[in-house]
């Protein structure tokens, strides 16, 4: 019994611990944060357009053609943030970021995986490879195996 209260008590310290670390690095996230203010308009499910003339993809998902919809009801009328990639554009010069919508922790990305709009990338910022439900790779949307929703 001893034993099994001491073991409690020291998971419960590491917890404690270990949890100051996880506190910090959202605040360092929130801070590294980038204003973009709102979006002008969307030129398809994943790539906004602010109104300062950049254009921006979503990074780590692949979405299908009719889901511009959604990252408009997700994203309009409200202030965003970004958290870019890399410092580099992607081949069609756009920016590759996770996108936050209002005063949100969660990225847009993660809102549209949830709702089953949009499917995750095997590799962040690989710009071709995604894969399948069956561990297969393909190269890209365009010849995906199986229809994306």
């Amino acid at each position: 019994m001893k034993r099994f209260m001491f073991r409690v008590l020291a998971a419960c310290l590491f917890i404690t611990i270990a949890a100051v670390p996880l506190s910090n690095a959202s605040a360092q996230q929130a801070s590294n944060l980038t204003d973009i203010g709102s979006v002008a308009s969307f030129r398809d499910g994943r790539t906004l357009l602010p109104a300062d003339g950049r254009e921006l993809r979503l990074a780590a998902v692949e979405v299908p053609g009719n889901s511009r919809g959604a990252l408009q009801s997700l994203v309009s009328d409200r202030e965003l943030q970004m958290k870019q990639l890399s410092p580099e554009l992607d081949r069609y010069r756009r920016l590759v970021v996770f996108a936050y919508a209002g005063d949100s922790q969660q990225p847009v990305q993660q809102t549209l995986l949830e709702q089953g709009r949009a499917r995750a990338l095997a590799r962040v910022g690989n710009k071709a490879c995604a894969e399948s439900p069956f561990g297969r790779r393909t190269c890209g949307p365009h010849c995906a195996p199986w229809p994306l929703g």
